[in-house]
């Protein structure tokens, strides 16, 4: 019976331990991983590495749930960062949706409104990332009367 007591002891400090970093993963407003500092959205959160000002990243966020980008119905995963002057905003896609045409002509259009709405009319780039962030396809777009389309 003892043997009994001080299992049931153990098990429920392990419950309450894990319980514990699960909610201090989940709820942590400003939680830092390997992604950067961590802002949440309803059920999505936004990463933003020390490239990205906590203000941009806020902005972003902001930008995000005016659109309608982050919604409650719709769990999602995003980081900015920077990369020399180029902002590079990285967000989880399933593979299928890296390898459509239709998908990629809006994510760039995507691209467009966020560095005019958002980041000064940057230059910025749209990585659809696996769930781990890792890139499966990256996105620009074209500046209107910029160099390249001069030519």
């Amino acid at each position: 019976m003892v043997h009994f007591k001080q299992y049931r002891s153990v098990y429920a400090l392990f419950v309450i331990i894990v319980s514990l970093v699960l909610f201090l993963e989940r709820h942590a407003e400003g939680f830092s991983s390997e992604w950067g500092k961590r802002l949440e959205y309803s059920d999505c959160e936004l990463f933003y590495t020390p490239l990205v000002t906590e203000e941009k990243a806020r902005k972003l966020g902001d930008y995000l749930v005016e659109t309608g980008f982050f919604r409650k119905d719709n769990a999602g995963t995003v980081q900015i960062t920077k990369e020399g002057d180029i902002y590079q905003f990285r967000m989880v896609v399933k593979k299928s949706e890296a390898d459509n045409m239709e998908f990629i002509k809006s994510a760039a259009m995507f691209a467009a409104h966020l560095s005019k709405d958002v980041f000064d009319n940057e230059m910025l780039v749209i990585d659809l990332c696996d769930k781990q962030l890792k890139t499966l396809q990256s996105v620009t777009f074209q500046i209107a009367g910029s160099q390249d389309e001069k030519e």
